[in-house]
């Protein structure tokens, strides 16, 4: 019996670093990504700072019916666009309402995100309207 309580108290410390390390390994599997950072048509030329796999959420007015709708110009490199949607406060053409643009961050990096107010069919001509960002993604 004394040889089995000697194994007993040796084990004790192996077993609490096995429990140790697979704790600290569930921890950071089950951490939450960031929050989304969500920015509007004022915050045009600010600097935004993400995580990778952090999303980006863009607002901006449009006016439904016109053709008119933002994309990026070029297409940037470290983001990825992950989602758009309209939403109008009434449900008839001419009426305002915004554009929302989900970006996910998929590499370190800085970048300049640049959205463009533009009919897709009028190639070669201005856009209405740009939006512009710098975004700097810092690794996971």
């Amino acid at each position: 019996m004394p040889n089995m309580r000697r194994l007993r108290i040796a084990a004790l410390p192996l077993l609490l670093g096995c429990v140790a390390f697979v704790a600290s390994g569930c921890s950071s599997a089950m951490s939450e990504p960031s929050s989304p950072i969500t920015v509007h048509e004022a915050d045009a030329g600010k600097t935004i700072h993400l995580v990778v796999a952090q999303e980006l959420v863009v607002h901006l007015p449009y006016t439904a019916g016109t053709g008119y709708s933002w994309s990026a110009s070029p297409a940037p490199s470290l983001l990825k666009l992950s989602g758009t949607s309209d939403m109008q406060r009434a449900q008839i053409p001419g009426s305002s309402g915004e554009q929302v643009l989900v970006f996910t961050a998929v590499a370190p990096g800085a970048e300049t995100l640049t959205l463009v107010y533009a009919r897709p069919w009028e190639k070669g001509k201005a856009p209405a309207k740009s939006f512009a960002l710098m975004v700097t993604i810092a690794g996971s």
